[in-house]
């Protein structure tokens, strides 16, 4: 076989082809590459997100230990003419941690702030309502809390000699109770002998709540009421702070001295409340918020709250003229 040399021109033809070759190849392993390192950064880079989010968001719970085990005894029996066997335990143990949630302390002290706004906001203004020619004579009212029945009414059967002192003998009242009845009979008197107008008590309502400032845009305080009112978490409340609320808020919605914007601040508060559980305290109030003390305001009320919680929700006829 002969061999013939390569001339300048073939050897130079040779060289680019071969370059051209090298340089196709290592243009696709590079575009190969690229991609194959662009898909795994973006999911490392989402995945670090995530991981970044979970550990400073605020965590709904907690965590905390608990150690689980189980014992084993086995006491083999007694064989005669066999080897006896010695009595066993195995413990077995396991140790984890498990996730609590923690409460809601908004849902948890709504049913507490209905009670917290009564003394604070209803008082005055219900001395204001019922201070008029419609409180109840005095001699009523001792018929009502003593039992007594009244001279020429017809009070309930009474049954046993023992019921009938108990019904008739009214408790022993001290020298400072039995002056303030005496009191209240005088003006009790006195209010049923002015010439009463309606509208008078509506102004000196409006007066009272102006005076206080809560009828302004910056103060919250009847629409934080109207709020937990509203919200389903009070319907634990105790019946005769729902009452007197409802009592209330119907007074504020039928006075037409008070203005259309605040009875529509007073429905707005209570449609939020009862579609936004536990989040009344929206409506800042600096009375309830600031400056109650739930041991002063009730000091012999604890035992009776937790007792009228423990006895499930009660339905109530709410007033009139707040309903729908």
């Amino acid at each position: 076989m002969e061999y013939r040399s390569l001339s300048t021109y073939d050897l130079l033809l040779l060289v680019v082809t071969i370059g051209c070759i090298l340089q196709w190849s290592n243009g696709i392993d590079d575009d190969s590459q690229d991609n194959y390192g662009m898909e795994p950064s973006n999911e490392f880079s989402n995945t670090t997100v995530h991981r970044i989010k979970r550990r400073t968001q605020s965590q709904t719970g907690f965590f905390f230990p608990i150690a689980m085990y189980t014992v084993r005894h086995h006491k083999p029996p007694n064989d005669r003419g066999r080897a006896s066997r010695p009595e066993t335990w195995e413990y077995r143990g396991q140790y984890f941690y498990g996730y609590r949630p923690k409460p809601n302390s908004g849902r948890r002290r709504a049913a507490r702030l209905l009670a917290a706004g009564l003394p604070l906001l209803l008082a005055p203004l219900l001395s204001i309502i019922f201070s008029f020619p419609v409180v109840i004579p005095v001699a009523q009212m001792t018929a009502v809390t003593t039992g007594a029945s009244l001279p020429g009414t017809l009070g309930a059967p009474l049954f046993g000699r023992r019921r009938r002192r108990r019904r008739v003998e009214p408790p022993p009242y001290s020298p400072e109770r039995k002056a303030r009845l005496k009191e209240l009979e005088v003006v009790s008197d006195y209010l049923h002998q002015v010439n009463y107008d309606e509208k008078q008590q509506s102004r000196v309502m409006v007066n009272y709540l102006q005076c206080n400032g809560l009828l302004s845009t910056d103060d919250h305080c009847l629409e934080r009421l109207s709020c937990e009112f509203g919200d389903p978490a009070n319907e634990k409340a105790p019946e005769l702070e729902k009452t007197v609320t409802s009592i209330l808020l119907g007074h504020m919605l039928n006075n037409e001295f008070i203005p259309k914007p605040f009875k529509k601040r007073l429905k707005a508060a209570a449609t939020h409340g009862r579609h936004n559980t536990g989040q009344c305290n929206k409506f800042f109030c600096n009375y309830v918020d600031n400056n109650w003390d739930f041991a002063s305001t009730y000091p012999d009320s604890q035992a009776k709250t937790s007792a009228e919680f423990s006895n499930g929700p009660q339905k109530i006829s709410n007033h009139p003229s707040i309903q729908g």
